[in-house]
């Protein structure tokens, strides 16, 4: 295989009379990567994307020759003492190195002189610092939004708590209110159910009591020692009577209170 195309037409002329199985003694470049393209077009189209990305990362690193020069100078300033020992052995190690030299001399030798090293030194310090100052920015960010969401957390807590409390305190409110309404109506029932049987069973011989004493007093009109006794009989038995009839009242209601309460 060869570039130079005067060989290749020289025989290329002269292969006229070979059979098509006829490999020839020459072939050029061209033709030979299409050939290799048409037996692979895939793995050719893989292969110039890989030597592309491989020519963008070579250009991006100094050639041997500015790299040559920039260890050169790297010793001469170390020979003189321009530099400590420490240095020195970083700025000959270092990886980074390499890409603060592009940065500076942008791969161009006339930007590149004895002190260029002292250039890169300084401009991978500057990185370092800038690195660190955004780190610490961050760490920063970090703790102002972590403390933000602390703060938005506890309101939010704070906010369902009152909340919680508030409901609690409404439903407390309303059970309350429901205790006393079932109380009022429980009382209206003891004292309709109280009077009822009240009447029935002690209002009814209490009335009969009071009308039975009337007519006796009717019976001493006149004024005798008798009918002093009569009266004074009367009135003990309407005071009995009228005993007889709060009793039986107080245990008509307990009762039906008793009642009424095993119903709940």
């Amino acid at each position: 295989m060869a570039k130079n195309e005067a060989i290749f037409n020289i025989i290329d002329t002269n292969k006229g009379n070979k059979n098509s199985g006829h490999i020839p003694a020459c072939i050029s470049a061209d033709l030979f990567g299409a050939v290799l393209w048409l037996d692979s077009p895939m793995q050719m189209l893989e292969y110039q994307k890989q030597k592309l990305l491989a020519d963008c990362y070579a250009f991006l690193k100094p050639d041997k020759t500015l790299l040559d020069k920039y260890i050169q100078s790297l010793d001469d300033a170390r020979k003189t003492d321009a530099i400590d020992e420490k240095r020195f052995l970083f700025l000959r190690t270092h990886k980074v190195v390499l890409d603060s030299l592009m940065d500076i001399t942008k791969g161009d030798y006339a930007r590149f002189n004895s002190t260029t090293y002292l250039e890169v030194y300084d401009d991978i310090q500057e990185k370092a610092q800038k690195q660190y100052r955004d780190e610490v920015e961050a760490h920063k960010q970090t703790r102002e939004n972590m403390k933000k969401l602390e703060e938005l957390t506890a309101d939010e807590k704070r906010k369902n708590e009152q909340e919680i409390q508030s409901l609690n305190d409404r439903i407390t409110s309303m059970e309350e209110r429901d205790k006393v309404r079932q109380e009022r109506e429980f009382e209206k029932r003891v004292s309709r159910w109280g009077w009822l049987a009240t009447l029935v069973l002690v209002g009814v011989p209490y009335l009969v009591l009071i009308v039975g004493i009337e007519i006796a007093k009717t019976q001493f009109a006149d004024i005798t020692w008798r009918s002093a006794y009569g009266i004074a009989g009367a009135a003990i038995a309407t005071a009995i009577a009228g005993s007889f009839f709060a009793f039986g009242k107080k245990r008509c209601f307990q009762k039906v209170r008793s009642i009424l309460e095993k119903k709940k």
